[in-house]
């Protein structure tokens, strides 16, 4: 009898120790759902599906009919922390045939608001001067758009594109900013969460740059610089240079932008892209835009020259543009044949 009352007594407290870890948990984990919901969470996105063609430079003949598509899919999230300050987090999947294609996402990082005006940066593409224009479009920057051209926006000097941190300070209408990317080989698709040295070899880059109005409404001006250290002290480092103003008045828009490289010697890697663009709002759902471009590759006999016409219609849940180009001089090669190209996009965000 004694026995069965002990055996009682160790049951009854051994249930009492197990409802107690149990509403210990649950508690534990209701705050931490609680926490969470703090969190203000959004999704957005878009497909882009395109018919193009294009003359090939080398024999002037049609590269053929295709379709293609390209997709985006943004997740953001913002909350407060517990000292005041702000925190956002995004994660961008997308397809770009100018970015590897994996599960990591392409864009991504956090925002820290350490004052209303100052924040801290950590991510890939959350502030970037070099890889901007603001030349006006109808629909896409030259620079995206053209088929048979050889420059493209985004410095290779730039550190952007790798994973890096910065301060970006809000002022005179705009943002200044400074990043710097320890590794400029380190993308969210080669380093994760483990220790991870610059093994690679590719050194490190800095950008620092202003986009913004400088107070004047309808003025956009923007203004970089970056280097991006060699392997080797020998090699010498690749700087570059960004800078552009645009304004807009009405329904008349026009601009110019600059992307300029300067690579270590003398290479066929010094470009400079200069694009001039101007667009005109037809009607409250068309717009119209022509724009040019000029490549001085170094040392190439010719100056490569793309002209533009774009015409881009708001459907209201969707968006179709028609792009128009021909290209003189590709590679800067004045025997290269002039080819033009076309597209038409039709694209829905949500």
């Amino acid at each position: 009898l004694n026995k069965t009352i002990f055996m009682r007594a160790v049951l009854t407290l051994t249930k009492g120790k197990t409802m107690k870890k149990l509403l210990l948990t649950t508690a534990m984990a209701t705050s931490l759902l609680a926490s969470a919901a703090f969190a203000e969470v959004k999704i957005a996105g878009g497909l882009e599906a395109t018919m193009a063609d294009k003359e090939s430079t080398t024999t002037g003949l049609s590269a053929g009919n295709a379709i293609g598509f390209e997709y985006e899919m943004d997740v953001t999230a913002s909350g407060t922390l517990s000292n005041g300050m702000t925190i956002s987090t995004h994660a961008e999947f997308y397809s770009d045939a100018s970015e590897s294609q994996s599960n990591a996402p392409n864009d991504l990082g956090m925002t820290i608001g350490l004052t209303p005006t100052v924040s801290f940066i950590i991510g890939r593409d959350q502030w970037e001067i070099m890889d901007n224009g603001v030349t006006p479009k109808a629909y896409n920057i030259i620079q995206d758009a053209a088929s048979n051209s050889t420059a493209s926006m985004g410095n290779t000097a730039f550190a952007a594109n790798a994973n890096n941190m910065g301060i970006a300070v809000k002022a005179a209408g705009g943002t200044v900013g400074f990043i710097y990317a320890p590794d400029t080989g380190a993308t969210p698709s080669t380093n994760g969460d483990k220790a991870t040295g610059n093994t690679a070899g590719t050194g490190s880059a800095y950008e620092l740059g202003y986009v913004g109005s400088l107070g004047m409404e309808g003025l956009t001006v923007l203004a970089g610089v970056s280097s991006k250290k060699a392997v080797t002290d020998s090699t010498g480092d690749t700087d570059g240079t960004a800078y552009g103003v645009a304004y807009k008045t009405g329904k008349f828009a026009v601009g110019v932008s600059v992307d300029d490289v300067d690579a270590p010697g003398s290479t066929t890697s010094d470009i400079k892209a200069t694009s001039y663009g101007a667009t005109y709002a037809v009607t409250d759902a068309m717009t119209v835009g022509l724009q040019r471009m000029v490549v001085d590759i170094n040392s190439a006999a010719s100056d490569e020259t793309t002209d533009a016409f774009e015409v881009a219609y708001n459907l209201g849940a969707a968006t179709l543009a028609l792009n128009y180009q021909t290209t003189e001089n590709f590679g800067g090669s004045a025997t290269a044949k002039d080819a033009d190209a076309y597209t038409i996009t039709l694209k829905q965000s949500w």
